[in-house]
């Protein structure tokens, strides 16, 4: 029987018995790790892909997967049923199509070094099987789930299958590598159908299995689910750790789930779990998203009797909600935290650096460039931070001194249109603006609402429409609105996009404009706790979405989108080859290279600026 060990200790374990290859060429072992080194190199060097929808149609039509697609954003993406565990013969016919299938995709969508890596990840797969290795299996998933490629993480796994007999046979780290593959890339249906295929395999789930689940759950915004794969964890015997419960509150935040929030603080103390200050960063942000300053401002005091630091980022939070709903004093409060000089801040962090660091001291030197790409991150929002509490604090310097501050309610105040995922949304113009027959400008996917703020602001003569799904960001954008007075021509709708663009809009509403900024989300670190943010194209741009901007657009309407990836700009222009007829455009190509001076920055533009990344690639539009 083969020991599991974790994905660190096989890199070490093949990187030292790689070196012992020099001693010994001839040693079974020696090839066996020499090759699993290899092929670990060669998986690292194939590209991102995005997994295709093999069983279940997606429940969410925006919701972002891990990169762009291997074939044209037209073509249609294949649903196949899962079928019985197939013969050897079977499964490599199957695998021989997916082959076949992909190589042509990569021929219309990608270069010969794509093409070149994909085929040594196939290449990888295939030794695996001949070898019935269990633990060069369970790496290449890992390194799949890892890399989002969740195509390739389930060919190793079918490829598993299909080789499985009694001393080769699926483990509980095959399945939360698998499942965590999913989570990566926005596909919870799949990690629910994985789950059930780790029953049918007879493979007792551990941790680790159901917190990768929860996350995949969770993100989604199927919190109730959570709460019951809560309660099967515990009943199984399981302890929920301190990752398990901040999983559920981070997917608690962003979805603005309240309930699900406390419920979640009530079973960290009914197990005896304490929190941390990430714990107290999600509980802060989420209650202020829920409108709860009384609770966000508790949660916060008992950041701080407990010696941890309420992170920028909170306490921004904190200083916004105050703000908005008329308390002065507590939003300066927070405002100080966050403005306060950098080396009293060191100084409070000094209980628990020095143990952090001796504990990553090994970790940072074996995950650089991860903890780079994290640096960068945690300095944005570092930033964005210190930028809200500026904006916050110059709407208290503007009101008179002694006056009552003017106090908002989100959502009631707004002309949020929908604060819940639940249903379509049907925009109320004459709810959500002053003048609603101002010419209509929609940007989906709004994000924290930098750049549809300042368009809003800029130009008063036409009302701006932000729709984004998750309820933190929502509220963010609102709040923006409300510090920078804009608010008579600015709505935000808590909403899918496509379905808000499909039956959202009254039948005589038409848009003047139609902006997409950055659809991808921004690069992040690639632990499981700060990983759920990824590099990968949106799958927004598609053929289905050209048909509804189209229908929603006025008869000389533009679609705007702004990409910074060259291979997403390549596959929308595939969409747009395939949807003739519906736009046109100036110039040679369907996109430029320069954006205008005046066009608006963004959170995500300005986080990609910082990581030095310039590129940038325009779409203008126009409705044929």
């Amino acid at each position: 029987t083969m020991t599991e060990e974790p994905p660190a200790k096989q890199r070490r374990l093949a990187v030292k018995l790689s070196a012992s290859a020099e001693v010994n060429e001839g040693s079974r072992t020696t090839r066996k790790t020499a090759a699993a080194t290899q092929v670990q190199s060669d998986v690292a060097s194939a590209p991102r892909a995005q997994a295709p929808a093999l069983r279940t149609e997606r429940k969410n039509p925006t919701a972002r997967t891990d990169s762009a697609p291997l074939a044209p954003a037209s073509a249609p993406r294949a649903r196949v049923q899962r079928a019985p565990a197939p013969s050897a013969d079977g499964e490599e016919e199957r695998t021989t199509h997916k082959k076949a299938k992909v190589a042509r995709d990569a021929d219309e969508c990608g270069g010969d070094e794509e093409r070149a890596a994909r085929e040594r990840a196939y290449t990888a797969i295939g030794s695996a099987t001949k070898r019935r290795d269990l633990i060069w299996f369970n790496q290449l998933i890992a390194e799949f789930a890892q890399r989002r490629q969740l195509h390739l993480a389930l060919m190793a796994y079918d490829a598993l299958r299909g080789a499985a007999a009694d001393d080769l046979r699926p483990s509980e780290f095959t399945f939360a590598s698998l499942i965590n593959a999913c989570a990566r890339c926005y596909e919870p249906e799949q990690a629910l159908w994985a789950f059930e295929e780790m029953r049918k395999q007879n493979v007792a789930p551990n941790e680790v299995v159901y917190t990768a689940l929860l996350k995949a759950v969770c993100q989604a915004g199927m919190l109730e689910k959570a709460a019951e794969l809560l309660a099967a964890m515990c009943a199984e015997g399981l302890e929920p750790n301190l990752r398990t419960f901040n999983t559920i509150l981070r997917g608690a935040l962003k979805h603005g789930c309240k309930q699900a929030i406390e419920d979640t603080l009530v079973g960290m103390k009914k197990r005896e779990v304490n929190p941390d200050a990430s714990t107290y960063e999600y509980v802060v942000r989420g209650l202020c998203a829920c409108g709860d300053l009384a609770g966000a401002k508790r949660a916060a005091t008992q950041c701080e009797d407990d010696g941890l630091l309420l992170s920028s980022t909170a306490n921004a939070a904190l200083a916004t909600e105050a703000a908005t709903a008329g308390f002065r004093n507590e939003a300066f409060a927070a405002i100080d935290r966050v403005l306060k000089p950098q080396k009293q801040q060191q100084q409070q962090k000094k209980t628990t650096a020095t143990d952090v660091k001796a504990q990553n001291e090994q970790c940072v030197l074996q995950q650089s460039t991860s903890r780079k790409s994290l640096a960068l991150f945690s300095r944005h929002q570092d930033k964005a931070a210190r930028k809200q509490c500026t904006l916050v604090r110059e709407y208290l310097t503007r009101a008179a001194k002694g006056a009552s501050l003017p106090r908002y309610v989100f959502p009631d105040e707004c002309g949020m249109l929908a604060p819940t995922l639940q249903g379509t949304p049907t925009v109320d113009l004459h709810r959500a603006f002053s003048n609603p027959l101002q010419p209509l400008f929609i940007e989906l996917g709004s994000g924290a609402g930098d750049w549809i703020v300042q368009r809003a602001k800029k130009d008063q003569s036409a009302n701006w429409l932000a729709v984004e799904i998750l309820r933190e960001r929502a509220h963010q954008i609102w709040s923006k609105g409300v510090l920078c007075s804009v608010r008579a021509n600015l709505a935000v709708a808590a909403a899918d996009a496509l379905a808000l663009l499909r039956s959202g809009l009254p039948n005589t509403v038409r848009a003047t404009g139609v902006f997409v900024n950055f659809p991808e989300p921004p690069p992040s670190a690639t632990s499981a706790e700060a990983g759920e943010a990824n590099s990968a194209c949106s799958t927004l741009v598609s053929a289905d979405f050209l048909r509804l901007a189209h229908a929603v657009l006025a008869r000389s309407g533009t679609l705007t989108i702004l990409t910074d990836s060259k291979r997403c700009a390549t596959i929308y222009e595939h969409a747009l080859e395939a949807a003739k007829g519906l736009f046109s455009h100036d110039g040679p190509t369907w996109w430029i290279a320069a954006v205008p001076a005046d066009y608006g920055t963004s959170y995500f533009d300005q986080l990609w600026k910082n990581g030095k990344k310039s590129e940038r690639y325009l779409f203008v539009l126009h409705k044929d």
